[in-house]
């Protein structure tokens, strides 16, 4: 998933950001979520201005 930032050493995702990046298909079943690993000054999309990261969404069984 892609975050902004306003300092590139500052990792603090947003819980709206992350809810607008999940699939359509996924979002009716999840019930959480959790970011399992991170990326945060890495790659093109940091150079875009992101920092990117794994999230890892729960459902209900």
């Amino acid at each position: 998933m892609l975050h902004t930032y306003s300092f590139c050493g500052f990792f603090k995702p947003f819980i709206a950001g992350v809810l607008s990046q999940i699939p359509k298909e996924f979002i009716k079943d999840t019930v959480a979520f959790e970011i399992i690993d991170t990326y945060p000054m890495s790659g093109d999309e940091f150079d875009d201005g992101y920092h990117t990261s794994s999230v890892r969404l729960y459902v209900k069984r």
